[in-house]
């Protein structure tokens, strides 16, 4: 007998854009981190330092071989205070990220790589799209 599996949409939805403002225009590095919640209720993020922290950027050379590199939660800092994100239904959450910056500078050479967040948050990983990231 055939076995069914039903996939239930996935609660956040975690996505990389390039920076919008002028530091975005400075540096192809400059990116955004976006989480969305896509389920009908309040989702709470809790966390101890920062809610970057759950997050990592797996990265890609052009010719298609993982790069090593650090856990990027580990690089943000404290913010000190509410360590609840609450996101209300169709919410999303924004924020400033270096895009290849768990990558160390010895091994960003000028080139085209692919990052893709990972964010894993109560034993769930929420992945964005690739991303294309142009070094000059």
């Amino acid at each position: 007998m055939a076995s069914s599996h039903i996939t239930a949409p996935s609660p956040i939805t975690c996505r990389i854009r390039r920076h919008p403002g002028e530091l975005g225009r400075r540096s192809p590095l400059a990116g955004q981190i976006e989480l969305e919640n896509n389920s009908s209720d309040p989702i709470d993020i809790v966390y101890e330092r920062h809610v970057l922290q759950f997050l990592n950027f797996n990265n890609t050379a052009l010719d298609g071989h993982e790069l090593p590199t650090t856990y990027y939660g580990d690089i943000v800092g404290s913010v000190g205070h509410n360590p609840t994100l609450r996101l209300m239904p169709g919410e999303t959450f924004v924020h400033n990220v270096a895009l290849l910056g768990n990558l160390a500078e010895v091994d960003r050479r000028p080139g085209r790589y692919t990052v893709v967040a990972v964010y894993e948050y109560n034993n769930a990983l929420y992945i964005s799209e690739p991303y294309t990231v142009e070094v000059p």
